[in-house]
């Protein structure tokens, strides 16, 4: 009657807690890898989720709790003699980022080394919560670094239209130059918790191309002001995502003029969209355009001229 309780599938899990008691990561991989023959499967995500069980028994842990566990674990195991890990660092990391993710989500404006909570649930391949985590960022703390940043959690999740409108809040509304390339935590000398350097999705290509475009043409810094325009220039971005309210006060887009303190980036934009809407509303004029919009190109042109340039090119123009 009591065979089980010396054969049954829970003595690998036992063995396995033994182990990570002792700082014996090593045994505790050879308990879980019978754990998982023992439920039909050696897939890393089913092992993963064993260990966390082993780690967490409690489930929610505290930032320290969480950071604590995973340090002590993988120190008791940093013999440089030692056989390589079979759980492969970015599956360490990404479970290391869920449960660092769970205990930001109560509090998203608070930063761990630089992350947000919508970070750490990206590098633990959860987009929909990262998503999540992402809405509650931009409503508590709506600024250009959590526009950005949010927007990655929106492109992971195929949200287009979404990623559009926080990367346009983002560039539009900072003075400050912001980067496309995702952040990355500072290293703490633990392979295992140090961020991979693929786990955090990238904004949409052809955005980031709008930055490279931007330093190209030599335009005032910050480039990513110019991100928009550049945007609409291309066709990324369609004057509908720019007609938003909450886009069009960000920098007074309805306002012809706004005074000299209006970043250049800004009055090109204003200037941009007038000549669109001017082309698609007047009638042309002998010179190929009506009134306004030729006003509104002379503008563009005074105000830079490479991307005028351009501009025209892609009307199929030349100057």
């Amino acid at each position: 009657m009591q065979l089980p309780l010396f054969h049954g599938p829970h003595l690998p899990l036992t063995r396995a807690r033994a182990a990570i008691e002792s700082g014996d990561l090593r045994g505790a991989h050879e308990a879980l890898a019978n754990a998982c023959a023992c439920e039909g499967s050696e897939e890393g995500p089913q092992r993963l989720s064993i260990l966390e069980r082993l780690l967490f028994p409690g489930g929610v842990a505290s930032l320290d709790e969480v950071h604590s566990a995973f340090t002590k674990v993988l120190q008791a195991n940093a013999d440089p003699e030692a056989e390589r890990d079979p759980i492969p660092p970015s599956d360490w990391f990404r479970l290391y980022a869920a449960h660092m993710a769970r205990a930001l989500a109560a509090t998203p404006e608070q930063r761990s080394r630089g992350w947000f909570a919508l970070h750490f649930e990206l590098a633990a391949g959860r987009p929909r919560a990262a998503l999540e985590a992402a809405r509650r960022l931009v409503a508590g703390a709506p600024n250009p670094c959590s526009w950005l940043e949010a927007a990655r959690a929106a492109h992971a999740c195929g949200e287009s239209a979404l990623d559009r409108r926080w990367i346009l809040l983002a560039c539009l509304s900072s003075r400050d130059a912001l980067l496309p390339d995702p952040p990355r935590l500072a290293p703490i000398d633990i392979d295992p918790l140090d961020a991979p350097a693929f786990v955090l999705p990238e904004l949409p290509h052809p955005v980031v191309e709008l930055w490279r475009d931007a330093i190209d043409l030599r335009l005032p810094s910050p480039a990513s002001a110019w991100v928009p325009v550049i945007g609409l220039i291309d066709g990324h971005f369609a004057l509908s995502d720019l007609r938003v309210p909450e886009i069009t006060r960000a920098c007074a887009l309805d306002d012809e003029a706004v005074g000299p303190e209006e970043p250049p980036s800004h009055a090109f934009l204003r200037a941009t969209l007038a000549a669109r809407e001017a082309r698609a509303s007047e009638k042309p004029a002998a010179l190929g355009c009506g009134t306004a919009e030729l006003r509104a190109r002379a503008a563009m042109k005074r105000i830079a001229p490479a991307l005028f340039e351009r501009y025209m090119r892609r009307l199929g123009l030349g100057l």
